[in-house]
């Protein structure tokens, strides 16, 4: 979510309270164009003086809090608002509490009908006919993307563009049937005296200037608009059910005449409803991905169903009046709906004086060219609460952005430009049909109705066939036409269900033959050959277009596994100089390497345990160390009291040389027994660091693949990598190897994720306990999604070998002070349902056991796992569900959140392994974290070089880049300042916040008495011979913890001490 200074975060609060939903240049900048194509947009528009102009006006413009700048851009997750549930009811309650709906009710008697059966007609069709914007509306959230844009993914980009005129044909149709019954009924209120022509303008004007300022406005204005229209409709109701005919209308009859009128008032209700699909989830993409599909579908049918059939009825009714009565039936002809609404309501009885003093005040008649100033301000405050501008608003609002989906060119203009010329379009269409409104509605609505309804059956198809087959929606690609499927089948499909429509559609101007039979003037049933054709064409042509695109997207993972499979087949079998070296060629037995105080010739970084002195240990010096992520705390001449067992006993600052002895006295030490440590000038002591995810069979091949989207990277690195691991000897070079190397580095307890090997699983446990690095050790859980060769046999082998490593690790560190057993399912897509449900079972049988694994990782990934686990909507769900999240996990990565994702974490306890390094360089893309998030909700957090994923084991680095990512975040989202992580924080990260991660936060991460200790001894002198920023003289404590930070690098750590014994000694 962004971040704000104050003020504008309690804003903006207040204003999301309120609906209105800001988007402005704090969110996007303006005139930005993201993702492929931005560069080309940005070179049209400066090439362009005209496009200069406009986009430097919306610069301006956009200081207005309630201006939206942004255009088609997706919003990212955490730049969603929490959904004001109620306000997607009321926003539909505003668009259709509207006089426009009567005249479409009308139609009903006046096709023939009695009054009664035009009822039960408008309230079958609304109530079928709202189903299919409702499911569209569904599609935005969990996208962020606009109506039409989703299409593209079924669609493809051209056959969006297709869906993008044809959107704007039927938006600009609607709002001009809306701008002339706005218009009739202001010059009914006015008595004659407003010309039609200015009672349009004022309608297209008004509306103009909601749709112009966007989102913000169009929601604010609709969450209220709706009450004082539902205050009139009620009087409007009442003052004219005195003219209501006693004998509801006229019928056709009965057989075909009467089938046929029913078929084609019904394609017209339904015609009405329908064809809000394609702009329904428009007004939604800013609610939080996880929002339920269901309460978006469910408030959205209802907002539609309620207002529809409320006014339809209504129509329904006044179609019976003009025919059942001479007199009013002359003035509908002569003014339209508004003169006919104005007559109804006369004389001024109670009721009707009510709706006055909304209206008018009076139906007094003005000359023309003498209309009061007073009449002219109620005329458009009416106008504004009752007649149509929230229809208008709507399909001007959507049009402009289905005019910049057009293509690049059409971006290039933005959004509120578009507003304008479509609202002077609008009038001059209205304009130009405001005396023939009642062919406009019956040859435009039904018609219109077909390909919205084809647009949504393509879309129904897609989203709960295919696309949980291919992994989901790659929300990267929106744009990307190289990724985007060519959308051949869709186009086809909606170009085959318009053309059946013709077959079967009943206007004025053409008669289908399928239509012709049903009755002396036909029955429309372009409606039902439309849907039935899309839904038999569309599976058999996207099938066929799979083949014929071979989309990257569709290939089956089973063949891609084959192919790794293939290639690592060749690699074992290649000639020696093609293969993969050994490590060593040593045959040194396993049992003697484990014991080994060398590792194949190399000299080993490590002073004997044995023979350790055991007493007591004092240090004085600097010493800085992190109690939480603000609380850096740098102490001078500090004394830092450790027993013979490693446990702090105290710390102190301020003590000189001669208070030492004292102070020890005091804490029942003797100084002759105990170890004094003087630290020189430029050497300080810190805590040691906690790498929170490391993949220790990745050692070997640190660096390579970078760049690859993560599944290819592991199918074609890390996969044949890992698989080396059965050679018991290969493990024991490489773990000694790893465990040294990261000693060296500082850190002092690891998170490890074996191979898929028991053995060597067990060998990894049996080295760190033996070189003195602290770790949590699990052997990886994968039965899927990975090649033959690599992967568990089954799952009771999986959960068999699991349960003799988790035994293995307690049997030689049965205290865990050192090395303890975690559960580690790689991730979800690795595991099948049974093996998860196994390792759920081992959690609860193991309730002080940690859990390890990957989580929203990458884009990649998370389309991978929705699609093998069709159930669950979120990763937070599934793994809950197997019950592996809680206080013990460790979800490593944590990329891609939702609101609601972050919210479960939090409240269920979980860890993050930030792993900035990995993200920036593994995965398909650059991908930030949102730790500014996870912090702000309590959640824990530490840091994790991903080692092999990152490149550098360093969790100097780590903190680095951790700075670098949580910058990048920060211009993406609030660009304030607010979210970027401070020095501060990314040491507490590799400190105490990765110690409370892994579990050992009671232990180990800070300098807390009680603590054992875990310490660097940092040296930043020019004798180490480092590329550290130089000390220089006047430089502050301060200034010398941000040079080792920023620029030191495991030179300047000379020293390694873990439970208070020297594991690594380079003084």
């Amino acid at each position: 979510m962004p971040t704000m200074n104050e003020p504008v975060e309690s804003d903006k609060l207040r204003r999301q309270e309120e609906g209105m939903h800001s988007v402005s240049a704090r969110d996007t900048h303006v005139g930005q164009v993201t993702g492929v194509g931005g560069e080309k947009v940005s070179a049209i528009r400066d090439g362009n003086a005209i496009l200069r102009f406009l986009v430097g006006l919306e610069s301006r413009i956009d200081k207005l809090s309630a201006f939206e700048a942004m255009g088609i851009e997706r919003v990212p997750d955490e730049q969603r608002r929490p959904p004001q549930r109620l306000n997607m009811l009321l926003f539909w309650f505003s668009v259709l509490l509207s006089p426009t709906l009567i005249p479409i009710g009308m139609l009903g008697p006046i096709l023939g009908l009695s009054v009664n059966v035009s009822i039960v007609l408008t309230i079958t069709a609304t109530i079928v006919g709202s189903a299919v914007p409702a499911f569209t509306a569904t599609l935005s959230p969990p996208t962020g993307l606009r109506q039409i844009a989703v299409a593209r993914y079924s669609l493809g980009l051209w056959g969006a563009k297709l869906c993008s005129v044809l959107n704007v044909v039927v938006n600009i149709g609607y709002a001009t049937i809306a701008s002339i019954v706005g218009g009739q009924l202001l010059r009914a209120v006015s008595g004659g005296g407003l010309p039609l022509a200015v009672g349009i303008v004022v309608v297209v004007a008004v509306s103009f200037a909601v749709s112009f300022f966007g989102y913000a406005a169009i929601h604010h204005f609709e969450r209220f608009a709706w009450l004082p229209a539902s205050v009139l409709l009620c009087v409007l109701y009442g003052q004219a059910s005195a003219h209501f005919s006693p004998t509801p209308g006229y019928d056709v009859g009965i057989g075909l005449d009467f089938s046929g009128a029913c078929l084609t008032y019904f394609a017209v209700i339904f015609g009405v409803c329908c064809s809000w699909c394609p702009i329904s989830g428009d007004y939604y993409i800013h609610y939080p991905a996880s929002t339920s599909p269901w309460l978006v579908f469910g408030l959205t049918y209802a907002g539609i169903v309620l207002p529809t059939v409320f006014v339809g009825i209504l129509g329904n009714y006044f179609g019976g009046i003009i025919s059942s009565s001479e007199q009013l039936g002359a003035i509908y002809a002569e003014g339209g709906v508004g003169s006919l609404i104005l007559a109804v309501m006369s004389p001024p009885t109670a009721w009707a004086k009510f709706a006055c003093v909304l209206f008018v005040l009076s139906f007094r008649e003005y000359p023309p060219g003498h209309i009061p100033l007073q009449l002219v301000v109620i005329n458009v405050f009416v106008l504004t609460r009752y007649s149509t501008v929230g229809d208008v608003v709507c399909n001007i609002y959507s049009s402009a952005l289905s005019m910049q989906l057009l293509g690049s060119h059409f971006v290039a203009v933005p959004r509120y430009a578009w507003c304008t010329v479509l609202s002077l379009a609008t009038f001059g269409l209205a304009y130009g049909g405001r005396n023939v409104l009642e062919t406009i509605i019956n040859n435009l609505l039904s018609m219109l109705g077909y390909w919205t309804l084809a647009f949504a059956a393509i879309l129904f198809v897609e989203h709960f066939w295919f696309r949980p087959r291919i992994g989901g929606y790659d929300l990267t690609a929106w744009q990307d036409p190289q990724r985007l499927p060519w959308g051949l089948a869709g186009t086809a499909s909606l170009l085959i269900g318009i053309g059946f429509s013709f077959l079967g559609m009943d206007q004025t101007w053409y008669v289908g033959p399928v239509a012709k039979p049903i009755g002396v003037h036909g029955g429309d049933v372009g409606d039902e050959l439309t849907v039935i054709s899309v839904l038999l064409s569309y599976p058999l042509l996207r099938c066929a277009s799979r083949l014929i695109e071979s989309d990257l997207t569709d290939v089956p993972s089973a063949a891609l596994l084959l192919f790794v499979a293939y290639h690592h087949r060749i690699a074992t079998h290649a000639p020696h100089h093609l293969a993969i070296a050994p490590l060593s060629a040593s045959s040194i037995p396993v049992s003697a390497l484990l014991r080994s105080s060398s590792t194949f010739g190399a000299p080993r970084p490590q002073v004997n345990m044995a023979e350790q002195d055991r007493r007591p240990t004092a240090v004085r010096g600097v010493i800085i160390h992190a109690t939480g992520p603000e609380h850096l705390t740098i102490l001078e001449d500090a004394l830092l009291a450790v027993d013979a067992n490693g446990t702090i006993i105290s710390l102190e600052a301020g003590v000189s040389r001669q208070d030492v002895a004292p102070k020890l006295a005091a804490l029942g030490l003797d100084l002759d027994n105990c170890r004094l440590v003087e630290l020189c000038p430029g050497q300080f002591l810190i805590p040691g660091f906690v790498d929170t995810h490391n993949h220790a069979p990745q050692w070997m091949h640190r660096g390579l693949g970078q760049g690859m989207h993560i599944l290819e990277w592991l199918s074609s690195t890390a996969f044949p990598n890992e698989a080396r691991y059965e050679d018991l000897e290969h493990a024991g070079a490489a773990y000694s190897a790893l465990v040294d190397g990261m000693l060296r580095q500082g850190v002092t307890t690891a998170s490890y994720y074996g191979s898929l090997h028991g053995e060597a699983t067990q060998v990894l446990a049996d080295i760190c306990l033996d070189k003195g690095q602290r770790a949590l050790v699990g052997k990886c859980n994968m039965n899927r999604g990975s090649p033959d060769y690599y992967r568990d046999a089954s799952v009771e082998d999986s959960v068999r070998v699991t349960r003799d490593c988790i035994h293995h690790i307690r049997r030689i560190d049965p205290s865990g002070s050192m090395i303890r057993p975690v559960l580690t399912p790689r991730f979800a897509i690795s595991c099948e349902p049974k093996l998860l449900a196994e390792l759920g079972t081992m959690a609860a049988e193991h309730p002080d056991m940690a859990i390890q694994t990957h989580f929203n990782e990458s884009e990649q990934e998370v389309r991978g796992t929705r699609a093998l686990f069709p159930d669950f909507s979120s990763e937070a769900d599934l793994y809950h569900h197997y019950r592996l999240l809680g206080p013990r996990t460790i979800l490593a990565h944590c990329t891609i959140m939702t609101p609601y994702e972050i919210r479960r974490l939090r409240d269920l306890g979980c860890g993050v392994a930030h792993c900035p390094t990995a993200n920036m360089t593994v995965g398909g893309g650059f991908m930030a974290a949102p730790i500014r998030e996870f912090m702000r909700q309590g959640i824990t957090v530490g840091l994790g070089t991903d080692s092999g994923g990152g490149y550098s084991s360093s969790m100097l680095n780590a903190m680095r880049h951790a700075l670098i990512a949580s910058f990048a975040r920060d211009f993406m989202d609030a660009k304030d300042g607010s979210g970027a992580l401070s020095l501060e924080e990314v040491f507490y990260m590799a400190t105490g916040g990765g110690a409370r991660v892994v579990g050992f936060g009671d232990s180990v991460g800070d300098f807390v008495p009680g603590k054992q200790l875990d310490a660097l001894l940092v040296d930043m002198r020019e004798s180490r011979g480092g590329v550290n920023a130089p000390l220089q003289a006047g430089d502050s404590l301060r200034i010398m913890f941000e040079k080792f930070i920023m620029t030191g690098d495991d030179r300047n750590i000379v020293q390694v001490v873990v439970r208070g014994k020297v594991v690594l000694d380079r003084t």
